[in-house]
């Protein structure tokens, strides 16, 4: 709570790819939904840079190169506003209780200023990708995943019945395309 949170989707590939490193004694796949897509790729790229390759890498409700409006720095009302417009609106128990908030505003405005300061450009991985879109997602519209084409030629796309959120309270649709694609 007290660390200041990273700003820059490197830095944190950097201490994720570090730990992977430090204790990858068997095979593993990797899985980012939303802004952990980006994050995802990020650390897939940077374990191939070290030359050890996830057996998979999946993104979910994640766009790929779509520029994210940068509302990390608006003010306190305008920032609620804009995470309601883009997300859906946060819980009044977290935005009205100025303690529950202290909570929950850093590391949020510090992964939205990580997904719009990113400039990580698309290049073929050797990792197999795929990635999952939920069919009843608003947030992430699907033509804003197609542009994960330029990181894997060999791209698999996958449609769930599921939102944006259904992975936290129902995530057995992604565990199926995960568990189909790893045991191939």
């Amino acid at each position: 709570m007290d660390e200041t949170p990273l700003t820059r989707l490197p830095a944190m590939a950097e201490l994720v790819t570090e730990a992977i490193v430090s204790s990858a004694d068997r095979d593993f796949g990797l899985f980012g939904h939303s802004a952990g897509g980006k994050l995802a790729i990020h650390v897939t790229a940077s374990l191939e840079g070290v030359r050890l390759l996830p057996r998979h890498t999946f993104v979910s409700g994640a766009p790929a190169n779509v520029a994210v409006e940068p509302i990390f720095n608006l003010a306190h009302d305008e920032f609620v506003e804009a995470i309601a417009r883009r997300f859906g609106p946060l819980p009044r128990q977290i935005t009205d209780d100025p303690e529950v908030w202290k909570i929950f505003e850093r590391p949020l405005r510090a992964d939205l200023e990580a997904l719009a300061t990113d400039d990580l450009l698309p290049r073929p991985l050797d990792t197999p990708l795929t990635v999952i879109r939920g069919l009843r997602d608003w947030v992430i519209k699907a033509e804003e995943m197609e542009g994960w084409r330029g990181w894997n030629a060999s791209l698999n796309y996958e449609v769930v019945d599921a939102d944006h959120f259904s992975y936290r309270i129902d995530p057995r649709p992604y565990l199926s395309v995960i568990a189909r694609l790893l045991l191939q």
